[in-house]
């Protein structure tokens, strides 16, 4: 018996020091089980990130080895070391822990520790929830989960939408400011700013604020200055087209007419003109747009007439038209640059019958190009026309700006250079009294920002800027 005995004891002490060992030696311990090896472990329990107010839970295994007496096993559980304290704190298993004088050889079963985080806890605090397992003759495990209040997300980009519409008017100290109004992101109205020509030291862009925030969201807006010596503007709200001028002598914004489209649902980007007046015949507001089924349609509203009637002249072109840029040339046609999909189409209608005749269908030369164009005629002189130039935003980011030589039979469209960065929601383009090209940018940079650029007269024709006029 004493060798035996001398036996089991030998064979406890080697367990102790190796893998988890159950040995049973049978009827030795009928009435009082001995435990010869002992050992317990927690595994798994990953770190858990929850916002405050948030429930968490962090499941692992707990494993239990040996042959144990009369015993009690305890799991306990508290807050060490916390930046908050864990609300409604709870371990958990998915079995009964053995009781008080049970005799078993191994248990390994879930844990799962659960909880919620309080609301006054801030973005990237930590709480560390401990439990452990004791037990006689110096068992003991524990183990932790860290819970983390992560950092907030990013906010998500602006939603920029619509594109910035440039030209030069009569106002301002030297009656030659510039004027740009754009869709007010990202809330309702048209927002107005304006460049002081007058202080030729700084030359600041300044806000004039928002008009018409009762209209609805603005898609899409074109600018003029008329005849009558208003600022005008045409801008698509949802499928439809509204008309509204600033009032010279007051300043202020007011509607004429706010479904110019009659019913007939439109999109993109519409372009307006005037037509020139013809001694006491003031001429005609032609607007150009695209159509919600594909093609474009001209609107023309007759201002010879005391009630000035919106009319649907014609429709024109197929596919889907994105954006389109309308000019009254020297040619005394109306004119039309389209981008319809990667690529810009020209359309003219002939003035003598009245009729659309497509002149070039890409214009780009296979460059693919991306939201609103805008096409100007340089200033003719009487034995020579003009140019036509086109600028435009590229797919790849920045911009081109293209060129149609009127001076010979052929017409020929060639790119003539590219310049500034950013993916670029539109340009718009004046030919302006200092004979430079200028350019108004919006929505670049992933901002709703816009930027000022400007080319000098050849033979330099370098580009300058960007200055910022929205962030």
């Amino acid at each position: 018996m004493k060798r035996i005995n001398h036996l089991i004891q030998k064979l406890a002490c080697s367990a102790s020091k190796a893998a988890p060992l159950a040995i049973v030696v049978a009827g030795l311990f009928a009435t009082s089980p001995i435990a010869l090896a002992q050992q317990c472990s927690f595994t798994g329990f990953p770190t858990v990130y929850a916002n405050p107010g948030q429930h968490f839970s962090s499941a692992g295994t707990l494993s239990i080895s040996g042959i144990y007496g009369p015993t009690l096993l305890n799991v306990g559980y508290n807050q060490n070391g916390s930046n908050f304290a864990i609300q409604s704190l709870n371990v958990s298993t998915l079995v009964n822990w053995p009781t008080l004088g049970q005799v078993f050889l191994s248990s390994s079963q879930q844990v799962t520790v659960s909880g919620m985080v309080p609301l006054t806890a801030k973005p990237l605090q930590v709480a560390q929830v401990t439990f452990n397992v004791s037990g006689p003759g110096g068992m003991y495990c524990d183990d932790w989960v860290t819970v983390v209040v992560p950092s907030p997300p990013p906010p998500p980009p602006p939603v920029c939408s619509g594109n910035a519409a440039l030209i030069q008017s009569t106002y301002g100290g030297q009656g030659d400011n510039f004027e740009v109004v754009v869709p007010n992101d990202p809330g309702t109205g048209i927002a107005e700013y304006w460049r002081d020509n007058s202080s030729y030291s700084s030359q600041p862009w300044n806000s004039d604020g928002v008009f018409e925030t009762t209209a609805g969201t603005v898609g899409a807006v074109s600018l003029i200055e008329s005849s009558y010596g208003n600022l005008e503007v045409v801008a698509r709200i949802g499928t439809s087209l509204a008309h509204f001028y600033r009032n010279e002598s007051t300043g202020a914004w007011y509607p004429t007419n706010t479904n110019i489209t009659a019913g007939l649902a439109v999109s993109g980007t519409p372009s307006l003109v005037q037509e020139p007046s013809s001694g006491a015949v003031t001429g005609n507001f032609e607007v150009v747009v695209p159509l919600a089924t594909g093609g474009m349609a001209l609107y023309s509203r007759n201002n010879s007439s005391s009630s000035q009637p919106w009319s649907k002249v014609d429709t024109f072109g197929s596919g889907v038209v994105s954006d389109v840029s309308l000019i009254y040339s020297s040619y005394g046609n109306l004119e039309v640059v389209a981008r319809i999909g990667t690529s810009l189409a020209h359309w003219y209608r002939y003035s003598v019958t009245g009729t659309w005749i497509e002149a070039t269908p890409s214009i780009t030369g296979g460059l693919a190009v991306s939201g609103t164009p805008s096409f100007v005629q340089l200033h003719s002189s009487p034995n020579v026309t003009g140019n036509f130039e086109v600028v435009a935003p590229l797919a790849i980011g920045g911009m081109a700006l293209f060129s149609r030589d009127n001076s010979v039979s052929s017409n020929p469209w060639s790119l003539v250079d590219t310049f500034g960065s950013g993916n670029l929601l539109s340009a718009s383009m004046i030919y302006s009294s200092y004979l430079n090209l200028e350019v108004v940018t919006h929505g670049g940079n992933g901002n709703c920002g816009m930027d000022h650029y400007w080319r000098n007269p050849p033979p330099a024709g370098q580009w300058s800027g960007p200055t910022i006029i929205v962030p």
